[in-house]
């Protein structure tokens, strides 16, 4: 019967890892296209694999991961807070410079287990820490610092406060970036970032309820883009013709939104 029934409905979702540990409901769901990790009550989703090879997801990691590496140079560091199943740094990994360090921040390492045996974690450094007293006692600097932190689909309050911008100007040498679902955050996290790094703009992600705040030491603008997104062509090799769209659309999301002036 059970052979019979997956014929029948193939795209079924089934659970086939769950844990309960003193942060998270952790569980990894699967049908015949894609996986799934879940961390709450919500059900959002915290990390997304597909079954075809591609890399890219169509969702809100591939603009985390694409808007600070329109900057990043060769030898650069990447600080991920709230590293999750290693969804983002998997994009980073792929689409950036050869020698680039990532370094993965979450407070449960349960989550990194599931990440790794379950999401292609790439192999990088890990850290297990709450990403705000990681942030104040580490004394490395990265290139570029992504937050992509959630409670129960919230944003903790610590992301809220000045002393966390004061730590983000300090701690990035080049770009942050601030994943959030809600469109009066973004705006005042916008405006966080800009008195710190001098821009900042809002993307929001067109397939889902997430808005992404960024913020650079340098201008982002149209010709950056495409100048980017011509490197990642000409010098990437191993993407998959839904790779290949979904790159282009996001880069023409990117400069919409900038356009639009969110």
């Amino acid at each position: 019967m059970k052979v019979l029934f997956e014929k029948l409905f193939p795209d079924k979702e089934r659970v086939i890892y769950q844990k309960t540990t003193k942060y998270n409901k952790i569980k990894v769901i699967e049908n015949g296209e894609r996986r799934k990790l879940i961390l709450d009550n919500s059900g959002n989703t915290h990390s997304l694999l597909f079954k075809d090879k591609r890399v890219l997801t169509g969702s809100y990691w591939d603009i985390c991961a694409v808007l600070p590496l329109i900057f990043s140079e060769e030898n650069d560091s990447f600080l991920i807070l709230g590293g999750g199943g290693g969804t983002i740094s998997r994009i980073i990994k792929f689409l950036g410079p050869q020698n680039i360090k990532i370094f993965s921040v979450d407070i449960d390492i349960e989550v990194f287990k599931a990440g790794m045996r379950y999401f292609d974690m790439p192999e990088h450094n890990l850290v297990v820490a709450d990403f705000i007293n990681f942030l104040s006692l580490s004394r490395k600097k990265f290139s570029h610092i992504i937050i992509d932190v959630f409670s129960d689909a919230t944003l903790p309050s610590g992301v809220f406060e000045i002393q966390t911008y004061k730590l983000l100007n300090e701690k990035a040498e080049k770009t942050a970036t601030i994943n959030t679902t809600s469109s009066v955050d973004s705006l005042y996290i916008k405006q966080m970032l800009r008195s710190f790094f001098g821009y900042a703009e809002v993307i929001k992600n067109p397939e889902s309820a997430n808005y992404i705040v960024f913020a650079s030491k340098k201008n982002l603008d149209s010709e950056k883009i495409h100048e980017k997104m011509k490197k990642f062509f000409s010098e990437k090799s191993g993407f998959t013709e839904k790779d290949i769209n979904i790159l282009k659309g996001i880069f023409l999301n990117i400069e919409k939104s900038l356009n639009s002036g969110l």
